[in-house]
């Protein structure tokens, strides 16, 4: 999947989702550059406008944080790691939800800016779900980390031997679905 330009990726971290402001969401200029064209192109600076505002705007989501970017020449980057992340909002006018555009509001903890906007991202409902769904997913693995740790330390300290290290630990694992268990096949005789 596209990252957003000058954006950095951790070790390990991909890229899910990927958008830029929605087209409909200007509207106006593109309106107005239709009904110029005609006057010496005149259109086409509303056009070129309209390009440039949807352009110099970037949202990724990460298996590990958001990243929004706005600017071409002079830029502002903000970043949150999921975890920070404590609710996610959306608001749209009327013409938003008649075009599917809104703003995509994510509320952080912690450091740093404590609202992070995405301003008139296509399908907000869409976006606001799969960031919701990889918060689920990021606090799941940070649980199943820490909860692998302790047995693994339990383990070490010779609390429970290694049989039962190995039983908690694909216990845990089936859990939390991160390996699939294999059926044993039937045979007819």
């Amino acid at each position: 999947m596209k990252k957003p330009s000058g954006m950095h990726l951790l070790k390990g971290e991909k890229v899910v989702f990927y958008s830029r402001k929605s087209w409909l969401s200007e509207w106006i200029l593109l309106f107005l550059g239709i009904i110029t064209i005609w006057i010496f192109g005149v259109g086409l600076i509303f056009f070129l406008l309209a390009f440039l505002k949807i352009y110099g705007t970037e949202y990724a989501l990460t298996t590990r944080r958001f990243y929004c970017k706005y600017g071409l020449i002079s830029r502002k980057v903000s970043e949150a790691h999921l975890e920070n992340i404590t609710d996610v909002s959306i608001g749209q006018t009327i013409i938003g939800r008649l075009l599917n555009f809104g703003n995509v509001v994510i509320h952080t903890a912690g450091t740093g800016p404590r609202q992070m906007v995405m301003v008139d991202v296509p399908n907000p409902k869409r976006v606001a779900l799969k960031i919701r769904e990889l918060i689920k997913t990021s606090r799941e693995d940070a649980g199943l980390k820490r909860r692998l740790e302790r047995i693994e330390d339990e383990y070490l300290m010779g609390k429970i031997s290694k049989e039962q290290y190995q039983l908690a630990r694909s216990r845990l694992m089936k859990k939390y679905g991160k390996i699939k268990v294999k059926k044993k096949k039937v045979r007819k005789s």
